[in-house]
């Protein structure tokens, strides 16, 4: 069952199991924690939180990671990611390489690399920050061009696959 505010809002979720249940939609409620989702909604592939009241973006991960088929996720208008520079890096490293779309974005290999880089440099502690700054953004550019090199092996062996078909159309009257 359901709390419901005096503006039909929903607030909590409570007790039924919906093990089946692979897309949920709530936005624009006023959810402040999902910490009954993964016992709740324990296979949902895509989840859309738009407009909540989710404040811990740590426990909202820490639950949001339980959901292991989770490939889609909308969190975007929710205050724990209001002025969050880490939001997306956390996000894309902390939940399942399943993800593949953030608040309507495209997550792919190169946006799981640089979190994974954002947060060794962090965890690395480096005093000088200029250096630090440099060497990042070093190592980034160093993925884009690794990202961009796949890209276009991709693109050769596409082009190689492609097998050129013309159809002569025969215009002229008898």
């Amino acid at each position: 069952s359901e709390k419901i505010s005096k503006k039909k809002k929903i607030t909590t979720m409570t007790t039924t199991s919906f093990p089946s249940l692979e897309k949920l939609y709530l936005s624009n409620n006023r959810l402040e924690t999902i910490e009954e989702f993964p016992s709740i909604f324990p296979n949902l592939k895509t989840i859309c939180l738009f407009r909540n009241k989710l404040f811990d973006l740590n426990d909202t991960l820490s639950n949001l990671r339980c959901l292991k088929s989770l490939e889609c996720l909308d969190l975007a208008g929710n205050p724990c990611t209001f002025d969050n520079i880490d939001y997306k890096h956390m996000t894309v490293s902390r939940l399942s390489k399943k993800l593949r779309l953030l608040d309507d974005d495209v997550v792919n290999s190169l946006d799981r690399d640089l979190a994974n880089l954002h947060f060794a440099n962090k965890r690395r502690g480096n005093n000088d920050s200029s250096k630090d700054d440099s060497n990042i953004s070093h190592q980034q550019d160093d993925l884009i061009i690794e990202q961009e090199e796949e890209g276009q092996r991709d693109d050769e062996k596409d082009d190689e696959k492609d097998e050129e078909v013309v159809i002569e159309v025969d215009v002229t009257k008898n």
